[in-house]
């Protein structure tokens, strides 16, 4: 197994055991859901209104998203580095989750599917499939823009 196998099983073992499993029941009612793009599927608004990501959370998330916008790499190497780079911050974020209830459920919705990319990332096979894979998680950046503050 090999050093990034071993990254990506701990972001993911750190995020479903650091996290707290505690739900708060409510109904879906008062929530909206915009439908725009595959990267969005299942997320919603907070009555109209972003969901709070708890301050500690908050650094890897900005770390990661300048890390793609300010990301100038051409080679194969350079896509695969960033996607290390992701899945350290990733590693981080999880790591301090601390959030509960529908706003912690919803932001699962999202950063699920984002570490999936970042992971993907880190083993492209070309510069092509890692331009494409960039664009994926500049797309989820966006989306995590959309509905989180």
């Amino acid at each position: 197994m090999n050093v990034k196998n071993i990254f990506y099983i701990t972001g993911v073992s750190i995020l479903l055991t650091a996290c707290s499993s505690e739900s708060e029941s409510t109904t879906s009612n008062g929530t909206d859901i915009i439908e725009s793009n595959e990267a969005e599927e299942g997320l919603e608004l907070n009555n109209g209104k972003k969901w709070k990501v708890v301050e500690g959370m908050l650094p890897p998330i900005l770390v990661m998203s300048n890390s793609i916008e300010s990301f100038d790499g051409s080679s194969l190497e350079d896509y695969q580095s960033l996607g290390d780079g992701l899945m350290v911050n990733v590693n981080k974020l999880t790591s301090s989750c601390s959030m509960t209830g529908k706003a912690h459920d919803i932001l699962h919705v999202w950063l699920l599917p984002y570490i999936d990319l970042v992971d993907q990332m880190s083993h492209v096979k070309s510069t092509d499939e890692g331009k494409t894979k960039l664009m994926e998680i500049k797309a989820s950046i966006k989306s995590y823009n959309t509905y989180f503050e």
